[in-house]
């Protein structure tokens, strides 16, 4: 992010990144498909696999593709991009989203990070996630990330306040989740930092609908990181990064 919250563009246009699909159903099934396969490739390489994932609208059908696939399920991490301060039985919290959707069948012998901690505070709780996250690997083999109309990605939201938004996107901050009181939240958030999140091998930003199509070519279109910062994701060249999208 350079001076004023603004950065160099990337060179590559909306085309290089953008993913078609006729459905959302298809698109669920492909990204599952792909998602399963560099899981596959990273445990035959490595012995282990991490993917990073969020929630909203689109991700329970892909949870549910996914969680079927053929895959040595108990030498895969997975973690939460980010969570409401809320707990895990609560009908908003993603942790619930995964456990009943892609932490089953065989999948349930995964390994699971989840960002919500017992502490009535979000504040007293961030010590005990940072030292869960400790136990991720360098770089996360596949994160699927959600993208808001507003230009939210994970937590990181336009309107949480500047000094929490500028921390969480700063590329030196060597902290693994950031604390968000986003204005459009009626609670807090726990994210995972951008640095956090860009330290992975394959990012996508999976974002069906005409709506979130705009929010894709605004994104691509300008350069200020805070006021959208899934431009952040969207326009390093870092790590390949994708844009799946479906009407």
């Amino acid at each position: 992010v350079a001076r004023g919250g603004r950065r160099i563009m990337s060179l590559k246009t909306m085309n290089d990144i953008k993913r078609n699909f006729e459905s959302r159903e298809i698109m669920a099934e492909r990204l599952a498909e792909a998602v399963a396969d560099r899981l596959r490739q990273s445990i035959g390489s490595r012995g282990r696999a991490c993917l990073s994932v969020g929630g909203g609208r689109f991700p329970k059908p892909f949870f549910k593709a996914l969680s079927v696939k053929p895959l040595s399920w108990e030498k895969v991490t997975v973690v939460l991009g980010d969570e409401r301060w809320v707990e895990p039985t609560d009908e908003a919290s993603n942790e619930k989203l995964v456990r009943e959707n892609l932490l089953v069948g065989a999948a349930s012998s995964a390994q699971f990070i989840g960002l919500k901690t017992d502490h009535a505070e979000p504040e007293k709780g961030l010590s005990q996630i940072e030292k869960r996250l400790e136990d991720l690997p360098e770089l996360i083999d596949v994160t699927v990330l959600g993208m808001g109309e507003d230009g939210h990605t994970a937590s990181l939201f336009p309107s949480a306040k500047p000094d929490e938004l500028s921390q969480a996107l700063n590329p030196a901050n060597h902290e693994n989740a950031a604390l968000m009181y986003p204005s459009v939240s009626d609670v807090a958030r726990i994210t995972l930092t951008y640095p956090r999140l860009k330290a992975s091998r394959w990012l996508v930003v999976a974002a069906p609908g005409d709506g979130k199509l705009r929010t894709f070519e605004q994104a691509m279109a300008g350069d200020d990181v805070r006021s959208m910062p899934v431009r952040a994701v969207l326009q390093q060249d870092d790590v390949p990064v994708e844009f799946w999208w479906a009407p």
